[in-house]
This record gives structure tokens, sequence and C-alpha cells, in this order.
């Protein structure tokens, strides 16, 4: 068998084993406020003002 010299150091009891990295949860905060359709909408952008060129200016629709 063909040890690491880490793996020879711990059977020996000159190295401490290394220790186990701990999963960190990641906290994620659920939102209890309800938006309604009309507020999802304009966050996605879907409710802007649509403008058009006239004569070189533009103007709403």
């Amino acid at each position: 068998m063909t040890r690491t010299l880490q793996e020879q150091l711990i059977k020996n009891g000159l190295a401490k084993k290394p220790m186990k990295k701990r999963r960190q949860k990641n906290k994620i905060q659920k939102s209890k406020e309800q938006l309604s359709k009309r507020e999802l909408e304009e966050l996605m952008g879907i409710r802007r003002d649509t403008f058009k060129p006239v004569k070189g200016s533009f103007r709403k629709k």
C-alpha cells in the first residue's frame, strides 16, 4: 500500500487529522409580501410607455 506523507504522519501521531469543512446553509428570506399581477408586470417592465419617432423626436404612442 502506498500512503501519502500526510497519512503516514497522522498514523505516527506527528500530525493532526485535517478538520472537515462544514457546509454553511445560506439563509434565504422568503418574501411574505404578496405582489399583485400588475405590480409584477411593472417590475418586469411590461407596463412601460411606448415611444415612436415622429419627425426626429420621440413621442408617446
